[in-house]
């Protein structure tokens, strides 16, 4: 994918709402359900009014897509999501909205399968408290290329986010790929971010548990940019690094960029070393696909990765540009 060329739908519908009892006004047959679970999409839903072209206010749902479009297109949200429990918005394309779905404080969350693109901000909670047992996964996420000095427009942006599972999805494009402010107990696995000014941002935390492993960082101004914060827990390993400005940045001294060995590091392209020794101190005779000098991440205080792979093939990375 070079760009995103999108434009304006026919205007189709009124803002919609999910009521919390069920029933959606205005009546209408771009949405349907026959049991106030699921509701499916039945043709692009495009409005120019409100402030959300869907609006859920009911808990314990399924919002399915079934391939069609959403569009507000005087640049309001797409999807407003707050303050819901178990809802799963899936299999939607969402265009050209201000944020593509706006969250607040919600709690088992799933956004999955969605083409999320040209909006200012795909995924937006602003910096409050943000989503609880969230997965996204499988979606694409694609902002317009456009040319300095005009702003990118970003990708997935929480304010926090906590025991989430964030994998499979395609980012590019973007200014901001994926920025969790304050956050706990998070995987971040088998992404593609490409193209992005900043790929990852994971600013101020001094929580456990995050883990950032098995993506691809491709051509980004940086790949993973890690600024604030103690960053307790915070592991990055098994990544593949091909072609970004600055690999990675780094600060906070808990903050570590391998997994030990003989898991290794990461894969950092244009990184080379000799291979002629193994072992947990490289100091046994015969190579071991692992570099025996450690990668160093300059900036700001040359934290190091110490097992950097010198093949892709052999990084485990599920994900290619």
């Amino acid at each position: 994918v070079t760009g995103v060329q999108t434009c304006a739908l026919p205007i189709s519908s009124p803002p919609l709402t999910i009521n919390s009892d069920g029933s959606i006004t205005p009546s209408t047959t771009l949405i349907t359900s026959t049991d106030n679970i699921t509701y499916t999409l039945t043709d692009n839903i495009t409005t120019d009014s409100g402030y959300q072209a869907i609006n859920v206010l009911r808990d314990n749902i399924i919002l399915d897509g079934a391939g069609y479009a959403v569009q507000h297109v005087n640049r309001y949200s797409g999807i407003y999501v707050g303050y819901r429990n178990n809802v799963t918005v899936k299999n939607i394309e969402i265009i050209d909205c201000g944020d593509g779905i706006h969250l607040d404080a919600d709690t088992w969350l799933t956004i999955d399968n969605c083409t999320i693109t040209g909006n200012y901000r795909a995924v937006y909670n602003g910096y409050t408290d943000g989503p609880k047992n969230f997965t996204f996964t499988n979606n694409k996420v694609i902002a317009p290329v456009v040319v300095w000095p005009a702003p990118r427009r970003d990708g997935v942006n929480f304010g926090s986010v906590n025991d989430a599972f964030i994998s499979g999805n395609t980012i590019q494009h973007c200014g901001y790929g994926l920025v969790v402010y304050g956050y706990e107990n998070v995987t971040i696995k088998d992404n593609l971010i490409d193209d992005c000014t900043w790929g990852i941002w994971p600013l101020s935390s001094s929580y456990p548990n995050i883990s950032i492993f098995d993506n691809t960082f491709s051509n980004n101004g940086c790949g993973v940019c890690v600024t604030g914060g103690n960053h307790t827990g915070l592991k990055v390993y098994h990544n593949c690094f091909i072609n970004n400005s600055e690999h990675a940045r780094g600060e906070g001294a808990i903050l570590q960029w391998d997994n030990g060995y003989p898991s290794g590091g990461n894969y950092w392209g244009g990184f080379v070393s000799p291979d002629l020794y193994s072992g947990e101190y490289q100091n046994i005779t015969g190579g071991d696909g692992i570099g025996d000098n450690p990668f160093i991440i300059p900036l700001p205080f040359n934290v190091k990765d110490r097992y950097p792979f010198m093949f892709v093939s052999i990084c485990n990375v599920s994900q290619t540009p």
